[in-house]
């Protein structure tokens, strides 16, 4: 281990906040319909859409020969002071046909006034090529424009945490952007580690259920260094003005020390099978979503079972592969999610390897510290973190799904940055949830 503390003194970093904006601006169509158009068949009106649907809508403007006809945003059918109201048939058979011929359907419209125009908001179906739609509708004579839909964002900082620069691995798992599709929210993560600092400023907020399978000295629990670490790099807090940012800012954290320091101010530790086997039970009761085991050892047939029942309950397991052992246990198990240092280059063997930054990578230190740390044990932390995020928009997703969609996302990130392969957070959780990275 690789480790400097350093105080909280470092001056505040500029705030960075994504904005999604749009070619036009929106409101929910007081005409919009599923299925075919008729003037009872409505959704409500809305002054907003999902930009994670984007990838799929279309924007349209013609010459805006209803404007005189339709009120804008009183909804059909939807008594207001001067009674129901009701669109031009020539405005219900326009869209009718659209519908019929591109196969697309009207999500929001708005006049332009200045433009002379109407813009039309059209969402695609899923198994429509939309680039090719846009190409039809170009050849139209009845449509001014057709584009994509686009996003855009503001040039800024997402986070207020003064040490977000520090973190390396932030960038590299493009994590900063999977934050706009997931936080971690409504997900808990057991700890099975030495104990954490469950009174640090950047953990506390998100400390759960903390359990000492090891003694009853929670002094020492609170001066543990290799868990309040791995617990920083999970889910500390974010935009709370000072540290550093949690790969899952929202997800909770359950403590669980089944390992003690070996020494005073070193992160090295050491478990047994009994307080593991306390731990991992008390966690499998206790029906946390993912386990994270920054540990190694020889294949111990009572964890064994305790690992395989976890799994079959849909937790997600997941473990740290030595550099220089890659056939350890609980990481060999054919379930279990094998975490390697992607620097080193190893991989474990067994079914499900995976890899993330674990050179330099912060962490959270008792008394409100920071340090850096490396080893697998934190690249371990990162994957379990990022599996916080999936869980938080698929949370029935199996491991298997879990582990694909991962796997897939490292050479994406390896042809694109021509360096070690990593895990790519943003990449994986928008190819689950069928969404873009911004």
């Amino acid at each position: 281990m690789n480790k400097k503390l350093f105080s909280q003194s470092a001056s505040t970093l500029s705030i960075l906040i994504i904005l999604l904006m749009t070619g036009c601006s929106l409101q929910q169509s007081p005409f919009a319909r599923k299925g075919s158009m008729n003037a009872n068949a409505v959704q409500p009106n809305s002054n907003s859409i999902d930009s994670n649907q984007f990838a799929q809508m279309i924007v349209v403007t013609v010459s805006n020969t209803f404007h005189e006809k339709i009120t804008e945003g009183i909804p059909i059918n939807m008594v207001g002071t001067n009674g129901p109201m009701f669109p031009p048939p020539s405005y219900l058979e326009f869209l009718n046909e659209l519908n019929d011929q591109y196969g697309i359907k009207i999500v929001a419209d708005w006049p332009l006034d200045s433009l002379g125009v109407r813009c039309f908001i059209f969402n695609t179906h899923d198994d429509i090529d939309r680039n090719n739609v846009i190409e039809r509708l170009q050849l139209d004579q009845r449509i001014e424009t057709a584009q994509p839909m686009q996003s855009f964002h503001v040039l800024g900082r997402l986070y207020n945490d003064p040490y977000l620069e520090l973190q390396h691995n932030y960038k590299v798992q493009n994590i900063e952007s999977s934050h706009q599709l997931a936080t971690g929210k409504g997900i808990n993560v057991a700890v099975i580690d030495t104990g954490v600092d469950f009174k640090h400023e950047d953990l506390k907020s998100n400390i759960h259920a903390l359990k000492n399978f090891v003694d009853n000295d929670n002094q020492i629990f609170r001066k543990d260094i290799h868990g309040t670490a791995i617990s920083g790099i999970i889910a500390a807090a974010t935009n709370n003005g000072t540290g550093m940012a949690g790969i899952a800012p929202d997800a909770k954290i359950f403590p669980m020390k089944a390992c003690w320091q070996i020494r005073r101010n070193s992160d090295a530790a050491r478990c047994s099978t009994f307080t593991l086997a306390k731990a991992i039970n008390f966690a499998i009761n206790e029906g946390v979503d993912i386990i994270n085991l920054s540990l190694a050892g020889p294949r111990d047939p009572l964890l064994e079972r305790l690992i395989n029942l976890a799994i079959e309950k849909n937790v997600s397991v997941v473990a740290a592969v030595p550099q220089k052992n890659n056939s350890s246990f609980p990481a060999i198990m054919p379930s279990v999610l094998a975490v390697s240092q992607s620097e080193n280059g190893t991989s474990i063997i067994g079914k499900k390897s995976l890899h993330a930054p674990g050179k330099q990578i912060l962490g959270t230190t008792p008394n409100n510290q920071y340090g850096f740390f490396t080893g697998s044990s934190f690249s371990t932390a990162q994957i379990s973190g990022i599996i916080a995020l999936i869980k938080e928009r698929k949370p029935h997703l199996s491991n298997d799904e879990i582990y694909t969609a991962l796997k897939n996302s490292e050479p994406l990130f390896r042809k694109a940055q021509k360096q070690n392969t990593s895990v790519n957070a943003c990449t994986a959780l928008a190819k689950i949830i069928g969404s873009v990275c911004r």
